[in-house]
């Protein structure tokens, strides 16, 4: 589980997730690949698969490895989160999450400016399953969210900028509209990931990124991460491993090597994408830009 550490995120991202930081020996952790873990007795193998697993331990390839828990740890302590899971995909992480909260005959809102796999999933499975999905826009007020919420809603989906359209939602009212009524709010945080935006440590009971783009950064890994506080942690565990999730070391490496530039990425990013959009506005053949740092 994570220990929040006060430190700065530039900070955090270049000695997180460097294994025991031997004295003397190579700076990153060994890449570890493995399927079969061995114990010394049958008991410490039983208590292995019980408690442990729950709790993030490693005992089978499937749940993780070393390599594993050392990105996971450094997007926790990033997220201010009480634990993370990778995942095989970011959006193996939004149907994780989603389905560790809701069963047949709940109700959802989701955002509707929210990335297209996510609505889909809501209009194919969940409604196979019988659970029922409501949309909001991204500038609703807390009323007319408030009106959509029936006695079955079990959590809020949040996605801050949208996905294509970039609105920005007003995160501070609609986590104390769930708290008003007992909802889970989970967001996809990949636009703003836990440097910009740790979402945990603002009020955010799950969050998700999909690690295949700003923290992996190469156009290369495919990965998805969940972040839980203290108090959804078991659910979402119990989901993860019930649906078998298993990233690849390799790409885990790549990850933990992606997030060592991520601020500095992440600034440079942002310094290009204003010039754009500035010199966008100044086009005749452009009608507008949807930028949320314009103040336009």
């Amino acid at each position: 589980m994570s220990t929040p550490v006060k430190y700065h995120a530039q900070t955090l991202c270049t000695h997180l997730g460097r294994g025991d930081s031997p004295k003397r020996g190579f700076v990153n952790p060994p890449s570890t690949r493995g399927s079969t873990y061995v114990y010394p007795s049958l008991a410490e193998f039983h208590a292995a698969l019980g408690d442990s697993m729950l709790a993030g331990g490693i005992g089978y390839g499937r749940y993780g490895s070393q390599t594993t828990r050392e990105l996971e740890q450094s997007i926790a302590q990033l997220d201010g989160a009480y634990g993370a899971m990778i995942t095989s995909s970011g959006f193996s992480a939004i149907s994780t999450a989603i389905l560790a909260c809701v069963s047949n005959g709940d109700h959802l809102l989701m955002i509707d400016s929210a990335y297209d796999p996510s609505r889909i999933f809501c209009d194919t499975t969940l409604k196979r399953m019988g659970i029922e999905t409501s949309y909001y826009s991204a500038d609703a007020s807390q009323a007319e969210i408030e009106s959509l919420i029936q006695a079955n809603t079990r959590l809020i989906f949040v996605e801050s900028p949208g996905s294509l359209t970039f609105e920005i939602q007003d995160l501070g009212t609609l986590i104390e509209t769930t708290r008003k009524h007992q909802l889970i709010v989970i967001m996809d945080n990949t636009w703003a990931t836990s440097v910009n935006y740790p979402a945990i440590s603002r009020g955010i009971n799950i969050s998700i990124q999909a690690a295949t783009k700003y923290i992996g950064g190469h156009s290369d890994p495919m990965m998805g991460i969940i972040t839980t506080d203290e108090d959804n942690w078991n659910s979402v565990r119990k989901s993860y491993i019930e649906f078998g999730h298993s990233p690849g070391t390799e790409e885990t490496m790549l990850a933990l090597r992606g997030l060592r530039t991520l601020p500095c990425r992440l600034k440079q990013h942002g310094e290009s994408a204003m010039q754009i959009a500035q010199w966008l506005e100044s086009r005749d053949e452009v009608s507008s830009v949807r930028f949320p740092a314009l103040p336009s």
